[in-house]
């Protein structure tokens, strides 16, 4: 198949500052597709590729960059095409560091992964690392999200697992501790107790602000990051109900996530937890019962976030 190379810039939104990465597809149109599902576009700027250009094998080898260096950067990943599975795209991705090469992604189907890296790794990129070595699906790409039984999209697992975790983000340097006057029906007397306040000192919205603070650390789908960027759904305040309706055709994931999270909350969840007909009974009802009764009787403890670090 042939290659086409997408190169970077020095834009700090490029996924790399330098480099390029190398793919083999049928056609540019089908290297494109998959740079993307790598890459996702930039939010706003929806359609246009997250590179600086775009080159055919015989017309890049010609170029400076490939003989010396694109801005001091090499191959950063290679990205090779495998069909299509349930209508998505496969492949497999190759990614180099100065720590060693490793093949961290196999989408569509199952692979053998190895890992081999030389040296330090920083612990960020170890959970990169982590993160792309998921394995998606069990020979397919996971949940099928059904629409009057019909087939509405496939959500692969990898993804399940990265919204559930990372929609809600946006909590982060949101809350504080505080105290406040509460009686003691023992005694009698007032006394202070701890309790959570808002203190946002990050004001970037609320499904907003959990996509751009994970995208600083892993690389979002364009699913994953519309997903959890809309997943409050039309119930997001100042919502453009236009840009959420159209986000939720284009991505059905995105109300999939958000009927998950009102049902979480609104049927399944309490202040104490899941609520007993969603309890987890597979430790047992009386281990259930006597963790529940310890949880009760225990003070609250409260913990606080870290500091930002300015200019971060």
């Amino acid at each position: 198949m042939p290659k086409f190379y997408f190169t970077y810039g020095t834009h700090p939104a490029y996924p790399f500052r330098d480099g390029w990465a190398e793919i083999e597809a049928p056609d540019q149109n089908t290297a494109a597709e998959l740079f993307q599902e790598i890459h996702p576009d930039r939010p706003g700027s929806e359609g246009i590729l997250n590179c600086a250009f775009v080159y055919e094998e015989d017309s890049f080898k010609s170029t400076k960059m490939y003989q010396d260096s694109n801005f001091g950067g090499h191959c950063h990943e290679r990205l090779v095409f495998d069909g299509y599975r349930n209508k998505r795209i496969a492949f497999h991705r190759e990614a180099l560091s100065q720590e060693g090469e490793f093949v961290i992604r196999c989408a569509g189907k199952k692979a053998d992964m190895s890992v081999t890296v030389e040296g330090y790794i920083s612990p960020l990129k170890l959970a990169i690392l982590i993160k792309d070595l998921v394995e998606i699906g069990q020979g397919d790409f996971g949940p099928i999200y059904l629409v009057a039984e019909k087939e509405v999209c496939i959500i692969p697992d990898e993804s399940v697992i990265i919204m559930a975790l990372l929609h809600d983000l946006c909590k982060t340097h949101y809350y504080k501790t505080s105290t406040r006057n509460v009686k003691n029906e023992q005694t009698g007397k007032w006394e202070k107790a701890p309790f959570y306040t808002v203190e946002d000192k990050m004001p970037l919205g609320h499904g907003p602000k959990s996509a751009m603070l994970a995208m600083q650390f892993i690389k979002l789908t364009n699913t994953e990051m519309y997903a959890i960027w809309h997943h409050m759904g039309f119930t997001e305040q100042g919502a453009d109900f236009g840009t959420v309706g159209k986000a939720m055709e284009l991505h059905p994931t995105v109300l999939a996530l958000h009927t998950a999270d009102m049902m979480a909350s609104r049927f399944m969840e309490d202040e104490g937890g899941n609520k007993e007909a969603f309890a987890d009974m597979s430790a047992g009802q009386e281990a259930a019962g006597s963790a529940a009764a310890l949880a009760a009787d225990a003070p609250p403890e409260f913990e606080e976030a870290l500091s930002l670090v300015p200019g971060a």
